[in-house]
């Protein structure tokens, strides 16, 4: 259950409703996750819907660099829920079955697009260590430039945030849907 109530629209204030329609109306689901407990304070949400909505629907880099550096960072985290949301996504963009599960078993994947490597390389240097190397950072750099480099921190910032309200707060998952990690 989850520690901090999730929003439901059949309860939530005006401004809440307000909010909860403008970040669940644009994916056209219910009230959940972390995003329903973040509705708890709504000028907070909106505004973190308004960072989502730029890094997922607005921005430059690849999809499928983007949902691969999303799962990785839920992985890394241990994120419940984010890796339940992400791992559809990654399907959909065209990331191989067999990296979601290397993904999730903390094995570096195999790839056949270095594009997709150097994004994995990058995603969990960063992460592992706090740091990227001069090495690391220069094949990224060569493959993205300077912008879509500068989204995909954006992306695993954002996603580690969204793993943290997660973590901490552990939102129920929908009726029927078991959490799909094994720690």
């Amino acid at each position: 259950m989850s520690r901090i109530p999730q929003i439901d629209r059949d309860t939530a204030t005006e401004e809440q409703r307000r909010v909860g329609d403008l970040i669940f109306g644009s994916r056209n689901e219910d009230y959940q996750g972390p995003s329903a407990i973040v509705l708890h304070i709504p000028e907070l949400a909106e505004r973190f819907e308004h960072l989502r909505s730029y890094l997922v629907r607005e921005q430059r880099l690849p999809d499928r660099m983007l949902h691969l550096a999303a799962l990785i960072t839920a992985r890394l985290w241990s994120s419940q829920y984010t890796w339940w949301k992400r791992v559809d996504m990654c399907r959909k963009a065209g990331i191989a079955q067999e990296v979601i599960d290397a993904v999730r078993d903390r094995r570096r994947p195999a790839f056949d697009d270095p594009g997709l490597e150097a994004v994995h390389d990058y995603v969990t240097e960063l992460l592992e260590t706090k740091r990227v190397t001069d090495e690391t950072h220069a094949r990224v750099h060569a493959i993205l430039g300077d912008e879509q480099l500068i989204e995909l921190v954006m992306i695993v910032g954002f996603y580690s945030m969204l793993a943290l309200v997660s973590n901490a707060f552990e939102p129920d998952f929908p009726p029927g849907v078991a959490p799909p990690l094994p720690d």
